[in-house]
């Protein structure tokens, strides 16, 4: 009779490894809940916080790099509406009216404004006729004019301002009179004049004084006498 071949491994083997199987199956699944548990409480711990901060919903996004170029980009203008500027088409009765607003503009987004090719662009997109093609013609020449803002509006001025406007204002400030007007509001008035009137600051002071109500006047001549 020839004997059983005897097995080289345990005939119990296989159950221990799958045994050993299960087992760290076991574990490795019973981590994962863990896991699993820890990232729910998580979650709802972010979404308490959420809840007991309401400010934290109101965080805007970050800005965009394009943002800055924006010409509305300010919040004041979120709530007031700035319309466009007029437009100039070489008048020269209108030329004042004209470099006022775009002053304004100027003072409403200095953030924009406050370099002088930006300046010079904005006034040449808002100018007509042969307002426009004079602008053309310092763009099609690269002028230096159009690199300078103080050197445009010189230029600027010599084509197009009334060339008449001083010597009205002249004659207007010669009649300006303070009469039943405060000191205040009459300096307003006088002020406004003098900026266009060419006159030198001496001039000015004597044209003011004169417009002055006598007794307004006397009350300056003895302060001046006194601090002497």
């Amino acid at each position: 009779m020839k004997p059983t071949p005897r097995q080289f491994f345990p005939s119990n083997q296989e159950p221990q490894e799958q045994n050993q199987s299960q087992f760290e199956l076991s574990v490795q699944m019973e981590s994962n809940e863990q896991m699993d548990a820890q990232s729910q409480r998580d979650r709802q711990e972010f979404f308490n916080t959420m809840a007991q901060n309401p400010a934290i919903h109101n965080i805007p996004p970050a800005p965009s790099p394009f943002q800055a170029f924006h010409i509305g980009s300010s919040k004041a203008e979120d709530s007031i509406r700035i319309p466009d500027a007029p437009k100039f088409d070489g008048n020269p009765t209108k030329f004042e009216e004209f470099m006022n607003s775009m002053e304004i503009m100027f003072y409403i987004k200095p953030e924009i404004f406050s370099i002088d090719r930006n300046r010079v662009a904005y006034i040449g997109t808002h100018l007509l006729g042969s307002a426009s093609k004079w602008f053309g013609s310092l763009i099609t020449s690269a002028s230096p004019h159009i690199y300078s803002y103080d050197s445009f509006i010189v230029e600027f001025k010599r084509n197009f301002s009334d060339p008449n406007i001083g010597i009205r204002v002249r004659g207007l400030i010669r009649k300006c009179r303070q009469g039943s007007k405060s000191v205040s509001e009459y300096s307003s008035e006088f002020k406004a004049l003098a900026r266009d009137s060419g006159l030198n600051q001496l001039s000015l002071v004597d044209e003011f004084l004169r417009g002055l109500n006598s007794n307004i006047a006397r009350l300056l001549v003895v302060s001046d006498l006194t601090e002497a």
